[in-house]
């Protein structure tokens, strides 16, 4: 296969790609050259639309492969603006893992993204738990590291509403951060004891607490979460997602169906209406209908 006809693959197919995935697999160099020349192009608006539906494999086909000249690339297209969704629901979930798996010695250069404030908040998430990972293994030294986090809240002044809050306490946490309880009381919510817990902001110093305890209490913890690891296979991920699943695919057909059958509906009831003359009874020198006092045949018959 080609590139363009593997990138149409990832782009277009209803079942997981497999074909493409390993024609990708099989020849990885010339794969990730063309690979970054493309997110070159999605990252300056230069790509079709299938390109840019196919970033998403892409991505995870380039973290199989473990080539560390894609994590600048595709770092620029993770890191991107409220309103363009380039990843889905994987910018949360896998993402994350496909960052380490391709930052290596360049792991520092997500903490650009998490403090740019213009950046999607659950793009800055993403990066976020790549950094915490690149902290847990010594990538990132850990001084380094507790004093970018004690300084984050102050140089960014997240809104309460921020998705970023979540993401510096989940990393304060995890990485055992202690010391940071200050900074934390500081700038996060307190729990308003009596409020419902869907009424409270999230997370509040409380839960930071709580987060802390736990991670304190299992200090290991961090090494061995699924989220925290690199990427493994691009076809063992993909066949669990639910928009290559038979279900889906049913769902999506039915929706279709029905869509076909409405427009055929709304074509037969606009055909009734045609046909239904509304003047039909009017004899040619009868007054005519619209009250202009001519004969029908000199007014509106033509």
């Amino acid at each position: 296969m080609t590139f363009d006809d593997i990138i149409r693959d990832f782009a277009e197919s209803d079942t997981v790609p497999e074909k493409a995935i390993n024609a990708a697999l099989a020849e990885p160099e010339g794969f990730v050259d063309a690979a970054i020349a493309l997110m070159d192009r999605v990252s300056v608006a230069d790509a079709s639309s299938h390109e840019h539906d196919a970033l998403c494999v892409l991505a995870h086909v380039l973290a199989e492969i473990g080539d560390r000249r894609a994590f600048l690339p595709l770092l620029r297209l993770v890191a991107h603006r409220p309103g363009e969704d380039p990843f889905g629901d994987a910018l949360t979930l896998t993402i994350p893992v496909v960052l380490i798996s391709l930052m290596g010695e360049n792991a520092t250069a997500l903490e650009g993204p998490m403090l740019d404030t213009e950046v999607d908040q659950f793009a800055r998430h993403a990066c976020f738990r790549a950094w915490t990972h690149a902290v847990v293994t010594g990538a990132i030294d850990r001084a380094h590291a507790q004093a970018f986090l004690a300084a984050y809240l102050e140089q960014t002044r997240l809104p309460r509403h921020d998705f970023g809050l979540s993401s510096w306490a989940d990393a304060a946490t995890t990485l055992r951060f202690g010391d940071l309880k200050d900074v934390a009381r500081r700038h996060l919510p307190v729990r308003v004891p009596g409020k419902p817990a869907w009424l409270q902001p999230d997370p509040t110093f409380q839960d930071f607490e709580a987060m802390l305890a736990k991670a304190e209490e299992n200090p290991d913890a961090a090494e061995g979460e699924a989220t925290l690891k690199p990427f493994a296979s691009t076809i063992a991920e993909l066949s669990t997602w639910h928009g290559y699943s038979e279900e889906f695919r049913q769902r999506r057909a039915d929706i279709e169906r029905r869509k076909i059958q409405d427009l055929m509906e709304g074509g037969r009831r606009e055909a009734q209406t045609v046909q239904e003359n509304p003047y039909r009874h009017v004899g040619r020198n009868d007054p005519c209908p619209c009250g202009s006092g001519k004969k029908y045949k000199k007014c509106c018959l033509g």
